[in-house]
């Protein structure tokens, strides 16, 4: 009874370890299974990508080549290089193949290539094609490309519909580049009407941004009034940023009150460190006094530095006076050494004339 009592836990126990020991066999077999499975399903992926059509080896090289290739090529990638081969090669004699691809191919890159080689290539029968895609592509990338490569031709011929997207294109990133393609067409009175309307009307920052950075490219005057309400009333601190920014290349007494009232009032610390920037970049003298208010009060140490160096470009009187003061008694060491760092830069006095009335400066 003993016996039997000792040998059946015993036995059970030796059971239970063969069948761990069955168990960890059979999971190191389905692991070797699993692993040469994974190397097998390599080798397929493998021997289909070396049976595929290798579309980066056929790169085309000349016009004559590359047109068969835009209009035939059996793979999108092989028509894709087509097109940016022809870009790149800059004869004219493309742009008939590059304008039908552009119209009907169902590859949208191939697409999008063919509407940045229209542009790289620049000629006035690129225009109307790619107003085309810009108000008709399915592809919202397609478009934001047609719009960047209307800009990149430069014709004023295109800003109507550049424009119109800007205002009107359900898809922010085709506004934005509608915004940056007018920046780069420069000035005519269509992009100052949309560009004023999207800065201050548009729901994405982004385009608000880029709108910011096309007005400051066309540095029409027509933009201030939308640019000061933008710098003191957009609720996001980037795009005011990037306003205070721009205004650097807008000039006029509407501007500068409108950057000195963001220097007194703006929350957002960045904000008014790009304006002190964009004050001193404007080099103005009356902006002086704003300019000392910062170095005096302002609650970041970053903004009162800038300030000092600000002041440093404006120059005039009361800029070295406040200079003089900070270098030698501020109670911050880094904003001592702005001062004195805008002191040794500071433009030198205007030279005072020494002659009376009716003499001549010269001597004989």
């Amino acid at each position: 009874m003993r016996c039997g009592g000792v040998q059946g836990p015993y036995r059970l126990r030796s059971q239970q370890g063969k069948m761990r020991v069955m168990s960890g066999s059979n999971n190191r077999i389905g692991l070797t299974i699993a692993a040469g499975m994974g190397f097998l399903a390599a080798l397929l992926v493998l021997a289909t990508l070396l049976m595929a059509p290798r579309a980066w080896a056929a790169k085309c090289t000349t016009v004559e080549s590359c047109v068969p290739q835009l209009r035939f090529g059996e793979t999108r990638q092989l028509r894709e290089l087509a097109a940016q081969q022809l870009g790149e090669r800059g004869d004219p004699a493309a742009i008939p193949a590059l304008v039908a691809v552009l119209s009907e191919d169902e590859g949208e890159f191939v697409r999008l290539k063919a509407a940045e080689a229209l542009g790289r290539l620049g000629t006035e029968k690129a225009i109307d094609p790619l107003v085309n895609a810009l108000e008709n592509d399915r592809s919202e990338l397609v478009r934001a490309t047609a719009a960047m490569a209307l800009g990149a031709t430069g014709n004023v011929k295109g800003a109507e519909a550049l424009a119109t997207a800007l205002s009107g294109d359900t898809e922010w990133r085709v506004r934005s580049a509608a915004a940056k393609a007018l920046g780069n067409i420069g000035k005519n009175p269509a992009a100052v009407e949309a560009l004023s309307g999207s800065l201050l009307n548009d729901g994405r920052r982004e385009v608000r941004i880029d709108v910011a950075g096309a007005i400051a490219r066309i540095k029409d005057k027509g933009n201030v009034e939308a640019m000061v309400r933008a710098l003191t009333t957009d609720p996001n601190s980037r795009v005011r940023i990037s306003v205070a920014a721009a205004l650097e290349f807008l000039g006029g007494k509407l501007t500068e009150e409108a950057l000195l009232l963001a220097l007194r009032e703006d929350t957002d610390r960045v904000v008014r460190l790009q304006v002190v920037q964009t004050l001193g970049r404007r080099g103005q003298e009356p902006s002086a006094p704003g300019l000392i208010r910062a170095l005096q009060g302002d609650p970041a140490i970053e903004v009162r530095q800038e300030a000092a160096t600000s002041l440093g470009l404006v120059g005039g009187k009361d800029a070295r006076a406040a200079l003089d003061y900070f270098a030698v008694h501020s109670i911050f060491p880094s904003i001592q050494r702005s001062a004195r760092d805008a002191l040794d830069t500071f433009p030198p006095p205007k030279a005072a004339s020494v002659t009376g009335p009716g003499e001549s400066s010269t001597s004989n």
